[in-house]
């Protein structure tokens, strides 16, 4: 028992780090086009 409840921890672990990062890559794609909205629309107001 003691084995498998330490494969199943290792695997939600593994399950939660891989949500970490994907979610970590979200809100840096999220910033990024937030930032070139950003752009635009003061390079529109500009010209």
């Amino acid at each position: 028992m003691a084995a498998k409840d330490s494969e199943g921890f290792r695997f939600v672990m593994r399950l939660l780090a891989w949500g970490g990062d994907f979610q970590g890559k979200g809100l840096v794609d999220e910033g990024d086009s937030i930032a070139l909205t950003g752009e635009v629309l003061c390079g529109s107001e500009a010209s």
